[in-house]
């Protein structure tokens, strides 16, 4: 039989009578099986899954509390107990009547104008303070400048001044708001001259003069804001400055200076920034 002859009705009839066949065979495979629910295992492992089970402590062990130790009281000691502390810094500004005439010969001997008299002196400052003692620095200096073409020839004189050094001050209240003080500083300050011109022997020359310097003074203290302070002080400023020879001859029949300077009267104001406090 070829298998284009064959039709959907041969094909359901072979399909069932395989179903008779195989059915009886298959109820007594299933028969055969083993039924755990209705054994005695299954109702055990039901009996014993309904009983209470014990606790389990899952800790790994006993957490330990742990108190954090307060810290240390930092205490004053004995010797500042009672007295102000801080700092203060800020700029500074002097006026220095120092006599200038000694460098004429630089200036109008070569056809120039003088130097200015009146010589400001821009610095700063910054101190410490512990009680009534104040510890720092301070340091300053000015220049100037005169310059002038003379037949044709283009000259210049120049000064410089500086100085500085440590200082230490003693303070004290008259006020709430306003206080007094006097102090000095130790230290050094130099004056350098400088020149240019054709009537000079290399056209140019300059040299300088170091010297120590002592600055004794006293003022007067306003305390504007808790972090501001305004500050006059008047003081005196020694040094001796004697230079002279041939350094001091930069051309042909050309002095730099005639004569010397030892220290004059100096007015300053300070304008300064800090903080203060009296520990306990």
């Amino acid at each position: 039989m070829k298998w284009k002859h064959v039709g959907r009705f041969q094909i359901m009839t072979v399909g069932l009578a395989l179903s008779l066949v195989l059915l009886p065979g298959w109820r007594l495979a299933r028969a055969e099986e083993p039924n755990y629910e209705k054994s005695d295992d299954f109702e055990k492992s039901k009996e014993e899954f309904g009983r209470e089970k014990p606790p389990v402590d899952v800790r790994l062990g006993e957490k330990k509390e742990h108190h954090a130790k307060p810290a240390k009281e930092r205490k004053t000691p004995a010797w500042l107990k009672g007295k102000t502390v801080g700092g203060w810094g800020g700029p500074t500004m002097n006026y220095l009547g120092l006599d200038l005439d000694v460098f004429e010969p630089l200036t109008e001997g070569r056809g120039l104008n003088e130097f200015h008299h009146d010589t400001w002196l821009i610095g700063g400052m910054g101190v410490g303070r512990i009680g009534p003692v104040r510890i720092g620095g301070m340091g300053f200096g000015d220049s100037q400048s005169q310059r002038k073409t003379v037949a044709g020839d283009e000259r210049k004189a120049t000064i410089d001044l500086a100085g500085g050094g440590g200082i230490l001050e003693l303070e004290g209240d008259l006020l709430p708001k306003v206080g007094l003080f006097g102090g000095a500083m130790l230290g050094g300050g130099n004056i350098r001259l400088s020149a240019r011109g054709a009537d000079l022997t290399d056209q140019e020359w300059d040299e300088s003069e170091t010297f120590f310097l002592a600055y004794p003074y006293g003022g007067l203290t306003v305390k504007v804001l808790p972090f501001m302070r305004l500050e006059a002080t008047y003081g005196w400023l020694f040094f001796d400055y004697s230079p002279g020879g041939a350094d001091y001859a930069p051309g042909p029949g050309v002095k730099a200076v005639d004569g010397s300077l030892s220290g004059a009267g100096t007015a300053q104001v300070r304008l300064l920034f800090g903080y203060e406090t009296k520990l306990k």
